[in-house]
């Protein structure tokens, strides 16, 4: 019922029944069942329980990520933008949830990064073992895998392309904690709102999974406090989360940004 409220009951006819369901005491939490918001992680992933699928770990989901590695998307296109100018003085990229190493198998055909460029992916460990095969079979020189986020200290590069909202800690009190901080860090296909964050579930053809939609002001400002100056903000719209009688502070596109570290004058 959810889906059709999102896909097809945008109709004028439609959209009066969804009105007038909307209305109905006690309907709602009955029509949309787990799409719909939450006030954590833990409970999001709760309320599909049983259904939750394996997440990103599915066979379906590795081998979308694999059809994802040989074309950039429109969003992509921002973080070439912003990340040309500092290419070639990029020795060393943590992948933020890179699942096979996608972003590394294009975005070397659209910026001349250092010749000596590593770059290390961090992921669940089932795909981190399929990104390794592939890589092999691939001969991908400079591709790396870990299931270790210490591995991002001191890199040159972190970047959180489709990743940040399932994390459970927020990536800025992550980063803080580590010895050396990334001198950049890219956030790419993320949902952010103007309102208040909170938790829901992504629902998509080949994972289900709890994801958090922050608020943008907040994300800015706790990059900020851990040392990081934003460098630009453009907006995903090829993505979008949709949730059914959600029309306060909808996510009508995801977010990209990027932050610069500070040196202390």
């Amino acid at each position: 019922m959810s889906r059709w409220i999102v896909t097809r009951g945008q109709g004028r006819r439609s959209k009066k029944i969804v009105s007038v369901l909307g209305c109905v005491p006690g309907a709602v939490p009955f029509l949309v069942g787990y799409k719909r918001q939450f006030a954590s992680l833990p409970e999001a992933r709760r309320s599909i329980g049983e259904y939750s699928d394996n997440g990103h770990s599915t066979q379906a989901a590795i081998d979308t990520h694999v059809a994802l590695s040989t074309v950039a998307r429109p969003s992509d296109f921002a973080a070439f933008y912003y990340l040309s100018r500092h290419a070639a003085s990029l020795h060393r990229v943590f992948d933020l949830g890179g699942n096979v190493g996608n972003l590394f198998y294009y975005y070397k055909n659209y910026l001349n990064f250092a010749s000596d460029l590593e770059w290390r992916v961090w992921d669940l460990p089932r795909v981190v073992a399929a990104g390794r095969r592939i890589a092999a079979e691939r001969q991908a020189t400079g591709l790396l895998f870990t299931n270790e986020f210490a591995d991002a200290s001191g890199v040159d590069l972190l970047i959180a392309s489709g990743s940040m909202h399932y994390l459970d800690t927020p990536l800025a009190s992550m980063i803080a904690l580590l010895p050396v901080k990334p001198r950049f860090v890219l956030i790419n296909r993320t949902p952010l709102t103007d309102g208040p964050a909170f938790a829901t579930i992504q629902d998509a053809p080949t994972y289900r999974v709890a994801c958090m939609v922050g608020n943008k002001t907040a994300l800015i400002g706790a990059f900020k406090a851990a040392g990081y100056r934003l460098v630009g903000d453009w907006e995903v719209a090829e993505l979008a989360l949709q949730l059914p009688f959600h029309t306060s502070h909808p996510v009508l596109s995801y977010s990209g940004v990027m932050f610069e570290l500070m040196t202390e004058s």
